[in-house]
């Protein structure tokens, strides 16, 4: 999961935008959640998210 944020991000820092303004755009903050809920669907979640 850490792999694939780094490579968004590097993504997003090749079209232009500076890393301090990565954490402020929303389409990187929905990346990053689609990563997260991704991990814990497919690798399974960690058994303090378990219900």
């Amino acid at each position: 999961m850490i792999r694939e944020m780094q490579a968004d991000f590097a993504r997003y820092r090749n079209h232009g935008s500076s890393w301090v303004r990565a954490p402020r755009n929303p389409a990187v903050w929905a990346v990053i959640w689609y990563r997260f809920g991704h991990w814990v669907y497919k690798e399974g979640s960690p058994r303090l998210m378990a219900a």
